[in-house]
């Protein structure tokens, strides 16, 4: 199990310089290593969640290769259909394939910072990793053909759905994660700075009704509580609106009886040092990567 820290850029670069080059061929994983019984069970579950309603069988881009030139990313995708995807996480979770680092499902993670300074966070609801604080993130799908602009669109609409924020403000891109434990998949990681404060943040998700989340917490944009954050060693009050703290790896919200273990995505420890890189500088950045290293933490730069 590793954070996988695919490609930094030598600087953040503007949405408006990344430019997707599509085209509509299918991947699909190589499911002939796994056995029958096990690849059964889990396409019947697939087809069920589909029938159901609870999957929806959109494309979703697939990273094939990109290209860095200065200021300007390419990005090089086909796509790839997410009942694929699911079929293929869930028999390696099951352990009844290996890793195939050729099948390369995009989606985007986007860390947020409000305009006075506070990271958001979202505690992950549902069936798929929840119990785990993750930044703003989506897969990136489409129905027919991705639209122009494709990630600043993206960028908008998960930004409205998960913070329910209309505006989301200037976004750049500014590297790609990959992870082999809790996705399988690479991460396009887009630094969004917000318009608005944190209280107005709390105040529009709130009103949203939005069910992915539990709860949202803020932290400081600031590297050291980063670090304290992600190695479970913080203590903070992480949401003064809703009474939230933070204690001994434990997050403490008004409505639960006892404090509440919480986890990490691996891509999404791998978008906070790419961002803290980005707009922190590389001794912080650094410093980031060993304080992570000595809680434990496997990180490599560049892919399986």
């Amino acid at each position: 199990m590793s954070i996988y820290v695919v490609f930094k850029p030598s600087a953040p670069v503007p949405l408006e310089n990344v430019v997707l080059e599509y085209s509509d061929v299918e991947r699909r994983p190589d499911f002939s290593k796994a056995s029958k019984d096990a690849f059964d069970k889990v396409e019947a579950q697939v087809e069920e969640d589909i029938a159901s309603g609870k999957l929806v069988n959109r494309k979703n881009l697939h990273l094939d290769r990109f290209v860095c030139d200065g200021n300007k990313l390419v990005i090089v995708a086909s796509y790839a259909r997410h009942a694929s995807y699911v079929t293929y996480r869930n028999l390696l979770y099951k352990q009844a394939i290996p890793l195939q680092p050729g099948f390369n499902l995009f989606s985007t993670i986007i860390p947020t910072i409000t305009n006075d300074g506070w990271q958001v966070f979202g505690f992950r609801t549902g069936n798929h990793l929840s119990g785990r604080y993750l930044s703003p993130a989506g897969f990136c799908d489409f129905d027919t053909s991705p639209c122009p602009n494709y990630f600043a669109v993206h960028t908008a609409e998960e930004t409205r759905e998960e913070l329910g924020v209309f505006r989301p403000g200037r976004s750049h891109f500014v590297g790609i994660s990959f992870d082999d434990s809790h996705s399988f998949l690479s991460c396009a990681v887009v630094h969004t700075a917000l318009v608005h404060s944190r209280e107005y943040v709390e105040r529009m998700w709130t009103a949203s009704g939005n069910k992915e989340h539990d709860h949202l917490i803020y932290l400081k944009d600031d590297v050291a509580e980063f670090a304290l954050f992600m190695c479970k060693k913080l203590e903070a009050i992480v949401n003064p609106e809703k009474e939230i703290f933070i204690s001994n790896g434990k997050v403490n919200t008004s409505g639960s009886k006892k404090p509440i273990d919480y986890n990490l995505i691996d891509n999404g420890i791998s978008a906070w040092i790419l961002d803290v890189f980005a707009r922190h500088g590389a001794e912080k950045g650094s410093f980031l990567v060993k304080e992570l290293i000595a809680s434990g933490n496997k990180i490599i730069f560049g892919m399986p």
